[in-house]
């Protein structure tokens, strides 16, 4: 293999090899990504889960502490005198009724407004019948029986059991607190007392000033239940079609609401409408995050669930999430310093690798040919040789030697004898075949292996090269001419030492013999 070609198959073989190395970074570069990624999605979903469950927490505290307070006033204001007064209103005389009404009204009207102010809505007193008997937020509507809009008060009044919990109503929503009432072990009809949505939001609003609190309700709950002059406090939301705002609840927390002030929460819905249009319609909890004008904001939406187990709207919070914000601006610093580490990897390997390259090509070629040295060529040539005998194949060696170059030195310069050791170079290596070895032995003096050749057709090559040599016009007036001694493995020389003692005999014998000469035996 001649040198030139022996770079070319080491370049093409460190090419491919490089071509791996580089699949193999990307493809590690790609799987770390990919792996934080996963890591990034797991944590911010693992923390947007625990913000979600936080709010729901926060809701439930609140009911649960509404369910107790409203125990408390159940005791205290349901007492004897209220009993009698359901007892005489529980009989068939309409007149003793109305009156019985109209007294339970004023004994219990000072109370009602005190339990107001501690955001409770409605004391509202029922017949056993299901009839509604006295509401104290509109106390000149009654008469109207509840059992087919209204479980909880069926219940109460069928099973005799406390109801507890939120549902829509003919005029407000909330969570209802429903007790039966008895006289003299007489079932006389019921009590509720209960808290609007307003008030769930109203707490929210105390613990987390900061946020967007909102109320949905399913649009074909509202036209099954409301009372027909209420339905005006109802509106379409901008989130889906199948839900509607309580207006007066919205309106009540307007001003109060720091985020997204006045109208800007109606484009801040629009915005997100079909992002959450198809989620809102499958009437399940959810919660996502949106970037919406550069900054990040979540949504927490809990379903409300009624005292039949139905989902009938949503409790939902906006907030703009400076903490989700601060994970995606993470996500923006890793990614590049992953990408950063395996590009000082690869560039570290790279430059390890060409540094590699270049000291181990320094040490096999000469720096002025761009030949084989006499070191490498002496390892090639032992390979060779070992090759022949196991394959008992033909090998031979060329020794050439350029004639008078001292002389031409002397005359030219060194530099022009440079310039003549690269040419005569350049023409070995394009006068041989692949598979040949060329070298510079030393000096003027060059080296030749040509393996699975004998030595007749050794001599062919050589006078090749003397013609190609002889043909080949150099800068200086002398004519350039070549001594030659070649060797073959054989009987006498089995050894590569045998080989060089024999070709540098020949080659000796060649310059004896008037130089511009090829000695073979």
């Amino acid at each position: 293999m001649n040198s030139g070609d022996a770079m070319r198959f080491l370049k093409n073989r460190d090419s491919i090899h490089f071509i791996w190395f580089s699949l193999v970074v990307f493809i590690l570069l790609i799987g770390t990504m990919a792996m934080y990624r996963n890591i990034a999605l797991n944590n911010q979903m693992n923390y947007l889960k625990q913000s979600n469950e936080a709010f729901h927490d926060q809701i439930n505290v609140t009911i649960d502490r509404y369910e107790v307070f409203s125990e408390y006033l159940f005791n205290t204001l349901i007492d004897e005198n209220v009993l009698e007064m359901m007892y005489d209103a529980s009989g068939e005389d309409s007149e003793l009724r109305d009156v019985s009404r109209e007294q339970l009204y004023h004994y219990l009207l000072d109370d009602y407004q005190l339990i107001t102010a501690y955001d409770f809505r409605q004391l509202h007193f029922h017949l056993p019948n299901g009839d509604s008997f006295l509401r104290f937020h509109t106390p000149q509507r009654y008469g109207d029986n509840l059992f087919e809009y209204r479980t909880s008060i069926k219940r109460v009044n069928t099973d005799l059991e406390v109801v507890k919990g939120f549902e829509e109503g003919r005029i407000y929503n909330g969570y209802r607190f429903v007790y039966p009432l008895f006289y003299n072990d007489q079932h006389v009809g019921s009590v509720e007392v209960s808290i609007s949505i307003a008030t769930i939001l109203d707490m929210l609003y105390v613990n987390e000033a900061d946020r967007g609190h909102f109320f949905l309700m399913r649009a074909e709950v509202v036209h099954a239940l409301v009372f027909e002059e209420y339905l005006g406090n109802y509106s379409i939301s901008e989130l889906s079609d199948f839900y509607y705002f309580d207006r007066v609840v919205y309106a009540q927390f307007n001003d109060q609401r720091v985020i997204f002030a006045g109208n800007e929460i109606d484009d801040f819905f629009d915005s997100i409408h079909d992002e959450v249009a198809p989620k809102i319609i499958a009437m399940q909890p959810f919660y996502f995050t949106t970037e919406y004008d550069g900054s990040y904001y979540t949504l927490q939406f809990m379903s409300l669930i009624n005292i039949d187990g139905n989902h009938v709207g949503y409790i939902f919070t906006v907030y703009e999430d400076l903490d989700f914000r601060s994970l995606i601006l993470q996500d923006y610093v890793v990614y590049p310093v992953i990408v950063l580490f395996y590009g000082i990897l690869y560039f570290s390997l790279f430059v390890y690798v060409k540094d590699k390259k270049r000291i181990i090509k320094l040490s096999q070629t000469d720096s002025l040919t761009g030949l084989y040295n006499r070191l490498y060529f002496n390892t090639v040539a032992t390979k060779e040789l070992e090759r022949s005998k196991r394959y008992d194949n033909q090998l031979s060696l060329i020794f050439m030697d350029i004639d008078h170059f001292k002389q031409i030195n002397d005359t030219y310069g060194h530099l022009m004898g440079d310039e003549i050791l690269r040419e005569i170079a350049n023409t070995l290596t394009h006068s041989v075949r692949q598979y040949d070895v060329v070298s510079r032995w030393g000096g003027e003096e060059f080296a030749l292996l040509l393996p699975q050749t004998s030595r007749e057709n050794a001599c062919k090559v050589a006078r090749k090269i003397k013609t190609i040599i002889a043909q080949t016009t150099f800068p200086v007036e002398d004519n350039i001419t070549l001594s030659f001694g070649v060797a073959s493995f054989s009987d006498v020389c089995q050894s590569m030492d045998d080989m060089f003692l024999e070709a540098d005999k020949n080659l000796y014998r060649a310059k004896e013999l008037g130089r511009d000469t090829i000695v073979s035996e």
